[in-house]
């Protein structure tokens, strides 16, 4: 993108470090190495455990020695593989927004080394005033704007510090835009009715191998509480590192670690999270789900009928396949998924603009928190690292029909109450 070639023509200049070599391209672009299993001769690829992934030895990237001169090569690896695909993205284009500024009061682009911070701290607040207040940007794509911004001059050997104590004017703005601005609107949860409306209504050829795959996605969406990065195209291409494969997938019978053979149906569908947003390292995660007593929503029914669809997918030489695949190659649109839920809304009679893919995942975790899971099980079942969780759970009606009964049968009789010695009572 022309951001993109802007940010880098700018550290280029700017010399922090030269990049050479066989990755040049790929540092450059922000794409880290993505992690390869070793593969031992006649061995599966089926990725079931981080082990697989992280264990033994494997070559060195590159051909770096003391002697070749490849330490620059190293570095911009190292540079290029600190933040995520999708974060510098994100940074790319947020800062896009500091270089049309600058360029139109026309000092130059980074910040020079002789201001002071001061000055610096000046530069910022009418920046963030601007993007804020007149052009109306919420306070999360501005919060992203200014850590574009201090990425772009830490390569470019800037020490821009933008935190509370060494900026405290424009960390007075900051919190001032965010009152200004108020909660974000949550996204309304997906609930099982609405996907019993989709399912009937939704228009999908469930005998077709699209129209099952759409479905498939749904409820992988909602039961496995997937982010759409982690199962869905965003945009041109799915993501490379957290998207699912077909090698994540266990379609396994009677508790068994392997795939079911062709021919026998699965009674329980495992997946593996090799990455995900707050994983960055690849630990990964396991969740499982079995057969539903309702067939419509059961997750092995279908992916057995997807299995007897196109075998062929089930395979070992399509094992990093993206999970939903369709039949032109790519893969299923996040805008196909929100077009189902908006549309299913719509006939049920609720705001359509109040869903989106992310509702699949709050939905999920709603139904966890109504069915009284414990906190524990939602969050590790979500792969969440904090208690942020609970803005996903909305509490449904019934869920404290009891409250009366057993809060007004509650024990009465309480500690501080009993009868206690007085001070006086006691020696001195």
């Amino acid at each position: 993108s022309p951001s993109s070639r802007l940010i880098r023509q700018t550290i280029e200049l700017r010399r922090p470090f030269g990049l050479a070599g066989p990755d040049v391209a790929e540092a450059r672009a922000g794409v880290p190495r993505a992690p390869k299993a070793p593969k031992p001769a006649g061995s599966s690829k089926k990725v079931v455990s981080r082990s697989q992934v992280r264990g033994g030895l494997r070559a060195m990237a590159g051909k770096m020695s003391l002697d070749s001169g490849g330490h620059d090569e190293a570095k911009g690896m190292l540079a290029a593989a600190s933040v995520s695909t999708g974060t510098k993205r994100t940074y790319g284009n947020a800062f896009a927004h500091w270089a049309i500024w600058r360029r139109a009061v026309d000092p130059p682009l980074l910040l020079e080394r002789t201001d002071s911070p001061g000055a610096w701290e000046d530069e910022l607040c009418d920046f963030y005033a601007h993007v804020g207040v007149t052009m109306g940007y919420s306070w999360d794509y501005c919060h992203s704007m200014l850590y574009a911004i201090r990425r772009v001059h830490r390569l470019a050997r800037i020490n821009l510090d933008i935190r509370d104590e060494a900026m405290p004017l424009l960390s007075m703005f900051r919190k001032g835009l965010k009152r200004m601005r108020g909660a974000p609107k949550r996204k309304l949860p997906v609930t099982p009715k609405l996907l019993i409306e989709v399912f009937e209504n939704g228009g999908l050829d469930l005998d077709s191998w699209d129209g099952a795959i759409a479905w498939f996605g749904v409820l992988m969406g909602f039961f496995f509480l997937l982010r759409s990065s982690e199962y869905l195209r965003k945009g041109a291409e799915p993501d490379e590192f957290k998207c699912v494969r077909w090698r994540n997938v266990t379609w396994a019978r009677d508790h068994s670690s392997e795939d079911a053979p062709p021919g026998v149906d699965c009674d329980e569908v495992v997946l593996f999270h090799e990455y995900s947003k707050n994983d960055f390292l690849g630990q990964g995660t396991d969740n499982n789900i079995k057969c539903n007593k309702d067939k419509r929503l059961c997750i092995p029914t279908l992916l057995n009928k997807l299995r007897r669809m196109k075998p062929e997918m089930f395979t070992e030489a399509k094992a990093d396949a993206f999970m939903l695949t369709m039949s032109d190659g790519k893969v299923l649109p996040k805008v196909a998924v929100e077009r189902l839920l908006r549309e299913a809304a719509m006939r049920l009679g609720f705001d359509p603009r109040i869903l989106s893919s992310h509702s699949l995942r709050a939905g999920g975790c709603t139904a966890m928190y109504n069915a009284k899971y414990a906190d524990h099980e939602i969050q590790r079942r979500g792969r969440w690292v904090s208690n942020c969780w609970k803005i996903y759970a909305w509490s449904g009606r019934r869920r404290d029909n009891e409250a009366a009964d057993r809060m007004t049968e509650a024990d009465s009789e309480l500690m501080a109450t009993m009868g206690r010695p007085e001070a006086a009572d006691f020696p001195t």
